[in-house]
């Protein structure tokens, strides 16, 4: 769930490690729209029916380093 004080730790550790400027959608995009839920919580039920928010048959193209091998799952 995002949160400011979520955004400022990920604001800090992207500049620091990835010398990187994020924004509040990127962060949206990459850690609230996770697939990942808790399956035996009743509330989350809902979000297994949910579309996914990314189109994985171009999640490789989206590489920022190229020589990576390609993703397999």
């Amino acid at each position: 769930m995002f949160t400011e004080e979520l955004f400022g730790v990920y604001e800090k550790y992207e500049k620091k490690v990835h010398n990187k400027e994020r924004d509040r959608d990127q962060l949206k995009r990459f850690v609230c729209s996770s697939p990942v839920f808790d399956h035996t919580n009743p509330n989350e039920n809902a979000i297994i029916k949910r579309p996914a928010p990314y189109n994985w048959e171009i999640v490789d193209e989206l590489r920022e380093f190229k020589n990576e091998p390609i993703f397999p799952g």
